[in-house]
């Protein structure tokens, strides 16, 4: 898959938001072909992680970014999977890509995700949930969190989605690996929550 639009399901109330995007993708040693490179392994490695748990891709909204995706994903489908499988799938996958990768490809993802009432208005996604999760994704206090990081994949959750989905799945989630974060930006202030994995030798998937 190649990115684009997908419109099988549009959202009209409560759904579960993700959000991801390439870090430094406009790095001005990134060609054109380069940065169509980082969107195919992006997509690639989205794509494989949500199917190999039970969500299809096909079920979910998706908005290319340019650098990245905005999706909802319908509620039917448990928000605790985002964090740990389809994270977890991220990250083995962004890994194994890289080491076939020139340096200037090499590929890391940046993902936010959050709880809430997102519509789809012919055009994209609104709402002001749908704005919050943008700015989670862009903080710079997320960014400043992980530029000395060099983890394939890093993650911030809101504090709705860590107080209704991460810290009560105790025993499928590590709470431990989670920190506090406060996000200063724009029209928002905030607490949030991070998950920087350390970086480790990770198994290929299946």
């Amino acid at each position: 898959m190649t990115g684009g639009d997908v419109r099988q399901w549009t959202p009209a109330g409560w759904c579960v938001l993700f959000s991801c995007d390439v870090i430094s993708y406009g790095d001005a040693r990134r060609t054109d072909e380069v940065q169509e490179f980082l969107r195919e392994g992006m997509y690639r490695a989205l794509e494989a992680s949500f199917t190999h748990v039970g969500i299809p891709f096909g079920d979910l909204y998706l908005e290319d970014r340019g650098d990245g995706v905005i999706s909802a994903v319908p509620a039917e489908h448990d928000p605790a999977l985002l964090v740990t499988a389809v994270f977890d799938g991220m990250k083995v996958r962004v890994k194994r890509r890289n080491r076939l990768a020139s340096e200037v490809a090499q590929m890391r993802l940046r993902a936010a995700v959050h709880l809430g009432v997102a519509r789809y208005d012919g055009r994209g996604l609104v709402g002001t949930d749908v704005n919050h999760l943008c700015r989670l994704l862009d903080a710079p206090a997320f960014k400043d969190a992980i530029r000395d990081s060099d983890a394939p994949v890093a993650l911030i959750a809101s504090e709705r989605f860590y107080d209704d989905v991460i810290r009560k799945d105790i025993g499928v989630i590590d709470v431990e690996e989670y920190h506090r974060l406060h996000v200063s930006f724009k029209e928002t202030s905030c607490p949030a929550w991070i998950r920087i994995p350390p970086t480790t030798s990770i198994p290929t998937p299946p």
